[in-house]
């Protein structure tokens, strides 16, 4: 997989003796560059916020064009998601999503997260053409992160196919319903682009998974 290089704006020879309480292009650049590099690598900087700051750098005397300024800051900011991937590489994750990888005659970690308490809560399976193929019934359980073990059977105890396949969890307390939060856990095993943007591959499922999915690195 080609990584693109690391950008980093360069200082020309065109650069004149100013006076030392003013900014000018390029301090504003490192200004910038310093941030992107001590962002927080699972809340990085918004574009919203890109815009706000070069709002600001657009009122002083030196900034010649902000549109180009701003094309350069976000191949930076690409380049070090890109090492931000490669990083991940070999990593536990947890990713927001909804699919588990079953190997043949292995079992499957379900994940989700309950919002209430629930004093009823089912799992249901769904094979890659939809189609419901397990339904279990866990039964009560307490607010916070949960997970179960299926041993990859049907509901007539038949052992499924290696694949992927997709869950849903449907939790009740008093008649309504409580919220849930469904994810993907385990090592990332690959990286790719598609369409300029970054997936990861999470163990052996084939699914992508967007690399603004993923809420947890497990050290």
């Amino acid at each position: 997989m080609q990584v693109n290089s690391i950008y980093t704006p360069q200082r020309t020879s065109e650069d004149k003796i100013k006076n030392p309480n003013t900014l000018d292009e390029n301090d504003f650049y490192q200004i910038l560059i310093t941030q992107l590099q001590n962002q927080d690598p699972l809340d990085p900087l918004k574009p919203d916020e890109y815009v706000a700051q070069l709002t600001q750098f657009a009122q002083l005397e030196a900034v010649n064009d902000v549109k180009h300024m701003f094309e350069n800051l976000m191949l930076y900011q690409t380049s070090i998601n890109n090492l931000l991937a490669l990083n991940l590489l070999g990593k536990e994750v947890k990713a927001e999503g909804d699919i588990i990888h079953l190997e043949k005659d292995k079992d499957a970690t379900i994940h989700y997260q309950l919002l209430d308490d629930a004093q009823k809560v089912s799992i249901h399976i769904y094979n890659e053409d939809g189609k419901l193929v397990r339904t279990i019934e866990v039964g009560a359980q307490s607010e916070g992160e949960q997970s179960i073990i299926w041993d990859g059977r049907d509901d007539k105890g038949h052992h499924l196919p290696s694949g992927d396949y997709t869950f849903s969890v449907t939790a009740i307390k008093d008649g309504l319903s409580v919220g849930v939060n469904t994810y993907m856990v385990g090592p990332v095993t690959k990286v790719e682009f598609d369409n300029n943007k970054l997936y990861l591959t999470i163990g052996e499922s084939k699914h992508l998974v967007n690399l603004e999915d993923i809420i947890e690195i497990k050290q």
